[in-house]
């Protein structure tokens, strides 16, 4: 599977990734858990780690664990993190209803509020 998750992990959009990880899960059951799990996640949630994972290349280990603290902080403003633990945790339903609820509504702003250290 290298040459297949590093293909997906090279792709320059976090809408790219879910794509190449969808086309991917359609010809090779092995990829379909993880493409599943995606698309069904927050959307925010992932352009969130997309970032998170292009900003931590350069950084170093106080710097990143620094970034995490600011990260954890801004998640839980975010409605995503309640809806998230309501629908798992609290009403069971699995069927949480995101903000914005496609990969294609998350707009830049958004991702970078969440690494704003207010």
């Amino acid at each position: 599977y290298f040459d297949a998750i590093r293909y997906i992990a090279a792709m320059p959009t976090v809408i790219g990734l879910r794509d190449a990880l969808v086309a991917a899960g359609r010809q090779d059951p092995w990829f379909q858990p993880m493409a599943d799990n995606l698309s069904r996640g927050s959307p925010t949630t992932a352009h969130v780690a997309f970032e998170y994972l292009r900003r931590c290349h350069q950084m170093s280990l106080r710097q990143v664990l620094d970034l995490d603290l600011v990260l954890a902080r801004n998640f839980q403003r975010h409605r995503d993190f309640c809806e998230g633990v309501r629908a798992l945790l609290i009403d069971k339903d699995r069927k949480p209803v995101w903000s914005p609820d496609r990969f294609e509504a998350v707009e830049k702003s958004l991702v970078d509020a969440h690494f704003r250290a207010d």
